[in-house]
């Protein structure tokens, strides 16, 4: 071989042999376009469908956490009208006069009052929970036991209330369905691109001790051309004497 076919041998070994360590190192088999072109753009459209994902599945965490924050505030609500109606109840008391059924107001209407709280100043992330007017459309804006009174009125805002509550439960179960489908996605699409991207390194083992022995070779014959080289200039320089 001659000194130019062993200095390119040279060079070509010793690529093969650090990109083999590059590969070790990181663990991915698709390091650069050189490794892989098509592999590296499959796993690169890959990647950033992972991170859409990703972000989706956290969208929805921040809804759930919505939606927990005001079914924790409706909880706050539905207290509230119980004690209202437990309150409404004993002002039917056929002993109670004026004066009680004005002590009984007085406590009902605190209650209205941080119901209506709970309705205007909710927040998630400096966002109203509830729209404007939610209070006002429970219909207890005006109720009172210190006259005529309709029970019953309590009992529809009860029931919106139940319904509302309801109705976040249902979302939070939606999102949680929605949640699963995207990590089983991301999980999907990782395994996937782990296949085409990530190094085998019982393979990359047995690459570098192949590439270890042909180092081995290659280091043999240069020595042996190097002996045979210097055995010919002896004789040479033997017959010119």
């Amino acid at each position: 071989m001659t000194i130019g076919g062993m200095a390119r041998m040279q060079y070509n070994m010793n690529s093969v042999y650090a990109r083999s360590l590059q590969q070790g190192s990181t663990g991915k088999r698709i390091n650069s376009a050189a490794d892989d072109a098509a592999g590296l753009a499959i796993s690169s459209k890959m990647e950033a469908q992972i991170a859409v994902s990703d972000q989706q599945a956290t969208n929805k965490l921040d809804e759930i956490s919505f939606s927990d924050v005001k079914e924790g505030a409706l909880s706050g609500v539905a207290e509230g009208l119980k004690r209202i109606k437990t309150l409404a109840a004993s002002a039917n008391n056929t002993f109670y006069g004026d004066v009680e059924k004005s002590a009984v107001q007085l406590e009902i209407d605190g209650l209205k009052n941080d119901i209506k709280d709970i309705y205007d100043k909710t927040e998630f992330n400096g966002v109203n929970v509830f729209e404007e007017g939610a209070f006002d459309e429970l219909g207890i804006s005006d109720f009172s036991v210190t006259g005529d009174f309709d029970i019953d009125a309590i009992d529809k805002a009860i029931n919106s209330v139940s319904l509302d509550r309801a109705k976040e439960g249902a979302e939070t179960n939606s999102l949680r369905s929605q949640i699963n489908y995207l990590n089983n996605s991301t999980y999907n699409l990782t395994s996937s691109m782990s296949r085409i991207s990530d190094m085998d390194i019982a393979s990359l083992s047995s690459r570098l001790e192949q590439q270890k022995v042909m180092f081995g070779l290659k280091n043999a014959m240069q020595n042996n051309s190097m002996n045979f080289s210097s055995m010919m200039t002896y004789g040479m320089l033997n017959m010119l004497k």
